[in-house]
Formats: C-alpha cells, structure tokens, sequence
C-alpha cells in the first residue's frame, strides 16, 4: 500500500522475482536468505521473513512469538477502533465496552474543533469513573496553532484518561512536538511520521513518551522488535499496530505484540473491515487476543480460503 508508505504492488512482484531467482541462483541456505530479507521493501520483507520464521519456529518445536522471547504469553491486550466523531459515538462507545474493550480509540481531525471537543466532553464525563483509556488519533490533521487550541481544551477535562494524542501536527519536527508536550497534560505519540525521524534523536531526547510501530511499513517483525528494544530500554512506550494485512499478517502482527509483552494494548482489529479474507482473524475474548495452539505462526495450509471475517464492530 503505497499510500501507507509501503512499495506498490508491482515493485512488490518484481523484488519477489529477483529474490527467487537469487535462492535458486545462489543456492542459498535458511539464514542467508533471512538476511538478505532485511534488504527488501517493507511489505515484502515483511512476508518473505515472516513465512521463514514460520518455517524456524516449526522446526524448534514452538509458536512463533517465543523465537524473540521465551517467556511470552499466548496472548496480547487489543485496542477497538471507533472511527470519527459522530452523533452515533456514544452507541459505538457503549457497545465496545460491553463486548470487554477498555482502551477505546478515536480518530480527531475530521468534524470541526468545537464540535469534537464537544462529543468527547460529553464522552469522557459519561465513562469518567469506569477505568476506560482513550486514545485520540488525529492523522497530522493541524497545524501548530490548531493542536494547541485543541489541547488546552482537552487538558481542561480529560483527567489522566487519555492514553496518548497521536500525530497532532501536519508536518512535525523534534522541536516542535516537544514545545508542544510541554503544554500538554498526555503524552504525544507518532505513528506514519516515524520515517521522518531518527531513531537515536527519538531516544536521546525523550520529547515522545509513546511511539506506535507498524511491521509492515519497518519491514518485518525483527526489525521491529529490536526497535521496540531500544526505545523499551530508554523507557518509552511501544504499540504495535497492523496496517490492512489480510489474516495472515495480523497473526503475524500478534506474535510479535505477544513476544513484547508489554502489558499495553495493540491495534491489531483491522481484520473488521474486511468483508472476506484469506484465514480466519486471531480468536478473541473481551479485549484479549489469542494466537492458535500451535507451533510457528499457527496458521495451516490446508485452511487457507476466503472465510467471512467473523468480528464485526
């Protein structure tokens, strides 16, 4: 998905033609192939490494997620998406919650200020005392002086219920992102700007509290982890967020939030809005989700089809 920040499909098929004839070529072994992963596209590199440790994880006996980390769970916390402001957010937010949801996502940035402000007024005072976290996402929909008319709005009712406000700027730098954290009272998270920033700036200044991480736009699961690493070890916060993978890719997605084990809910429910899809979605209890009791990704060949998407919002 190019407009994500993917490579287009037919750069996709053309990598995947090179690295066929190059393993045939070459006659290349397991871990040579899984290093030269590392040098593809994000989406491909993605696939390429996942199906390889499927294939490694099976060998050594054990689900996937415990190759980064032995001691993972089998499962991770997940966050519902409840879209944009709207007359009908309370229904969406009330529903969710029945189903077990406790962190609870909206998109901003799309109805007027006033008008946001307003609903999520209304929103935070019904739910202020049933330990609910809420996470706003504003997809770089304002400028400076917008994000910050917005805050000073949101600092005066959310009482330490906002988990984080996600990419608030259009167009953020370092700089201007901390200015901004400095009149915030929650912490500021990116998301698709994560590419116009240096890893070790991110860290050395510790301006971002919360970074979401997408393993299709960084280019597979180890890469992500070892990014999860670092900005673990420097005490900044990671969730992890699938893009619009088909089944196959959130189970993927899931393994690697399970080896985190971070105790943080992930945005691992895109499978909703697809009507059809290769596999079935990873099986899910209230807001926990669960990865197949079986070793590697858990995902078998013989049931790969085009199964309804059986969660539905």
């Amino acid at each position: 998905m190019p407009e994500m920040g993917t490579e287009n499909l037919q750069e996709a098929m053309q990598q995947c033609q090179k690295l066929s004839a190059l393993i045939a070529s070459e006659k290349l072994d397991f871990y040579q192939t899984l290093a030269i992963t590392k040098e593809l596209s994000p989406a491909i590199s993605m696939a390429v490494e996942t199906a390889l440790l499927d294939i490694q994880s099976q060998q050594q006996q054990l689900p996937l997620h415990k190759l980064f980390n032995p001691t993972a769970n089998n499962s991770c916390k997940v966050n519902i998406n409840l879209g944009c402001i709207d007359e009908n957010l309370l229904n969406k937010c009330e529903r969710a919650i029945q189903k077990g949801f406790k962190t609870l996502k909206i998109k901003m940035g799309v109805a007027s200020p006033i008008y946001e402000i307003e609903k999520l007024e209304q929103l935070f005072d019904k739910y202020r005392n049933q330990n609910i976290k809420w996470r706003l996402d504003a997809n770089q929909a304002w400028n400076r002086e917008q994000a910050l008319e917005i805050i000073r709005a949101l600092n005066g009712f959310a009482n330490n219920s906002i988990e984080y406000l996600e990419e608030p700027l259009q167009t953020p730098t370092l700089s201007q992102l901390a200015n901004i954290q400095e009149q915030t009272n929650f912490p500021l998270a990116i998301d698709e700007s994560i590419k116009h920033f240096n890893l070790d700036k991110i860290i050395q200044t510790k301006v971002l509290k919360h970074i979401i991480l997408k393993a299709t736009l960084i280019g597979g699961l180890s890469k992500t982890y070892d990014i999860y690493e670092k900005l673990n070890d420097a005490n900044i916060k990671t969730t992890l967020t699938s893009l619009l993978e088909s089944a196959v890719g959130i189970h993927a997605n899931l393994h690697l939030a399970c080896a985190v084990d971070n105790n943080i809910s992930h945005g691992l429910l895109s499978g909703e809005y697809f009507q059809y899809d290769l596999y079935t979605s990873p099986r899910l209890n209230k807001q926990q989700m669960y990865t197949e009791p079986r070793k590697g990704l858990g995902i078998t060949a013989n049931n790969l089809e085009f199964n309804h998407v059986s969660f539905s919002s």
